[in-house]
């Protein structure tokens, strides 16, 4: 069973990267909205649907990436209803026999309902 969305957004971010480090695909694609859009780390397009959002998370938290997300810094600018976090994460993943490390950034768009904030907008890329 799911848990309902947080009800403060720095604490629907700490749940994202707890259900990310912690292989909880459903748990971490119940933290987006349905209609949520995601540019993430490593893909290739725009995921604008629940089914390719999933399908991102099931190959990014898969055995073969074993990736693990730590985030480093979170500057939050928020409303009532709105809040934009974003910041710079360190992106840990095995690599053939070899652990790697990357620097890594983040935006996360989220918005207040009825069931607590939830993730509208989220974009992840290696820092240059």
């Amino acid at each position: 069973m799911t848990q309902p969305p947080p009800t403060d957004a720095q604490a629907t971010i700490q749940a994202w990267v707890a259900a990310f480090n912690q292989r909880q695909l459903d748990a971490l694609c119940a933290l987006y909205a349905p209609d949520a859009v995601l540019w993430g780390t490593l893909a290739t397009e725009l995921i604008t649907q629940p089914a390719g959002l999933r399908a991102y998370f099931e190959r990014a938290l898969g055995p073969a990436l074993d990736t693990t997300v730590a985030l480093i810094d979170a500057h939050e600018q928020a409303g009532a209803a709105a809040a934009v976090i974003s910041g710079r994460y360190r992106l840990r993943f095995r690599h053939g026999a070899a652990w790697r490390e990357a620097p890594a950034r983040y935006s996360f768009v989220l918005v207040s309902g009825a069931g607590g904030w939830v993730i509208r907008h989220h974009h992840s890329s290696l820092s240059p």
